[in-house]
Formats: C-alpha cells, structure tokens, sequence
C-alpha cells in the first residue's frame, strides 16, 4: 500500500473550493465495457487494454480519503476542510491499472480521469490556466515534485489539451506523472498518468492519444 501513497495524493489536489454542491444532478459519471470507456456529457471515449483492471467508485472514494489523510498530516498548506469542500466540485470518472489492486509489484501504473467545475473559478479559461494551480498545489505539498518542462499543448481528438510533466524523486522511489487539462462543458478534463518505466510511460500515454472528444 506504501508505493501508492504518491498516487493516491492526486485525488485531492482540486484548484477550486467552495461549499455549494455543483456537479449537476444530470451529471454523465460514464460507463465501461469491453476495455472502452464512454461519457456522453463530455462526448468522449477512451478504448484501454482490456486486461488493465478498473477500479469502482468505492475503490476511489477509499483512495482519495487516504489522500486527504496523507496531505493534511501536519501540513499547515491544506486542511481536511479545504479538501473536502473541493470535493464537492470533483467527480471521480475513470481509473485503470496495470495490475489488480495489492499484486506484489514494484508499482502500478494507472491512468486516471477526474473532472472538476469550474463555476466558481471563472479565470480558468484553458487547460493552461488550470495547471498553473495545480502545479502550484503539487508544490505546496510534503511530496518531492520536479517539473523539468513548461507546460506544454497538445491535439487530442478535436481539443487542445494542456499538458504538465512531473517527477517524485528521493532515496526510495522514482516515479513520473503527466497531468492533462483541457476546458469544456465548463469543466476541466483532467488524465493523471502515474508510472515508474519508460516501458509504462509509453503505454500510458497510448491511452491518451486514443482519446475521442
């Protein structure tokens, strides 16, 4: 469970705060068949390996309470307050993994997918725009970050995404993360792509270049 620590964190770094509820009730969380996810609310698909596993909203929901639990522990930066009103504001929509959750592997690489709203962050026009707070909250975490490149645009399907690399780096662990971002249907779309191998890394990012919307 300790190599996913790193992972897990990802679930709770969400820009906006505020206490109004405002995923829609209509709200499309999506639907997987067949290694194919789909979500009419965002028209999109994302075909993946079919033998990758997908975890369930419980699953998540256990994931990202673990993270709030990681980030708060003295951490001065975020309270369990805070994150949990950004809450709120997110929904969970996808996660696939190589390996089945606790396999007795060096680490599991995922790819996640998480929509947030944007209604009570205005200034937040492109995909650009949202990974300069993200990345400012990734900093302000206990978690080594190293961002080596700008972010930089990249064509997926018909939309301009946004994309941050990042690295984890100490005496124990080297891992790598790609953040996506792009703004529609006045949501930020966001892939987390965690690995360790390069090996991992390129199949990762298949699945990204595969997206349909």
């Amino acid at each position: 469970m300790k190599k996913l620590l790193v992972l897990i964190v990802t679930f709770v770094l969400f820009v906006s705060c505020n206490n109004e509820k405002s995923i829609p009730e209509n709200f499309d969380y999506g639907t997987v068949e067949n290694g194919l996810y789909t979500n009419k609310f965002f028209e999109m698909t994302i075909p993946f390996n079919p033998n990758w596993n997908v975890q369930d909203a419980e699953m998540m929901r256990q994931l990202q309470k673990v993270g709030t639990d990681i980030i708060t522990d003295g951490n001065e930066n975020f309270t369990k307050a805070h994150l949990k009103a950004a809450e709120v504001n997110s929904a969970n929509l996808l996660m696939v993994t190589r390996h089945e959750m606790g396999a007795p592997v060096d680490y599991n690489p995922s790819f996640i997918v998480v929509a947030e709203n944007l209604k009570s962050s205005p200034g937040i026009k492109i995909g650009k725009d949202y990974l300069f707070h993200l990345k400012k909250n990734l900093s302000l975490t206990k978690l080594p970050y190293q961002f080596e490149k700008e972010v930089y645009k990249k064509r997926i399907g018909n939309e301009d995404f946004y994309v941050l690399e990042a690295k984890i780096e100490n005496e124990s662990i080297t891992m790598g993360q790609i953040y996506y971002s792009c703004v529609k249907n006045g949501f930020s779309i966001g892939f987390i792509a965690s690995y360790m191998t390069e090996e991992d890394k390129k199949d990762l990012e298949k699945i990204a270049n595969r997206v349909k919307i």
